[in-house]
């Protein structure tokens, strides 16, 4: 039921449903991103995950919320 209410936040209002996600989960947004990035990039095994828009999203969120360390987010998805 929590992840019915979390894609019907999200759909609401997207920055404040993954501000609040962010917020919640702290170090496990940054392994989620890593995962997501190293999976399409590095494994080949889902190409069709959404590694080059979540690049974006990563950006606007760390710009519009503050809650992302950029410093940090940038060399991790470059390992990834």
């Amino acid at each position: 039921m929590e992840i019915i209410n979390f894609v019907l936040q999200l759909l609401k209002d997207p920055l404040a449903a993954l501000s609040q996600f962010i917020t919640e989960h702290g170090t496990l947004t940054y392994g989620l991103l890593f995962l997501i990035i190293f999976v399409e990039t590095g494994l080949i095994v889902m190409p069709l995950l959404p590694g080059d828009s979540l690049l974006f999203a990563v950006g606007v969120l760390a710009a519009a919320t503050g809650k992302i360390e950029l410093t940090f987010v940038i060399p991790l998805l470059i390992a990834a």
